[in-house]
């Protein structure tokens, strides 16, 4: 169940990228990433590629600064944090209490 859970914070990233989202898009990648090596979880080649240049393509929107800060915040992060701020930011915790 981890490495779906870690694909599934990925292709957030990946949407929190495509809306302009990009310091916490990089922040989920930095936190699946160090879960994966933490666990010896790794990626097909083909996502390793795709997401090396995804990782490009952040670096430069970002600047090297933002982008190692934003990846140095994502290290420190947990898992279950990440989820949360994902769903939450997707307004899945509102729907879900009622709000």
């Amino acid at each position: 169940m981890r490495a779906e859970v870690l694909g599934c914070l990925e292709d957030y990233a990946m949407l929190e990228r495509s809306v302009g989202s990009v310091n916490e898009a990089v922040r989920h990648y930095a936190t699946a990433t160090i879960t994966r090596e933490r666990f010896g979880l790794v990626r097909s080649p083909r996502n390793e590629l795709c997401l090396r240049a995804e990782l490009a393509a952040m670096r430069q929107s970002l600047g090297d600064a933002a982008f190692e800060a934003a990846w140095t915040e994502g290290q420190r992060g947990e898992v279950d944090e990440a989820i949360r701020r994902a769903l939450t930011a997707a307004g899945y915790e509102r729907a879900r209490s009622g709000e």
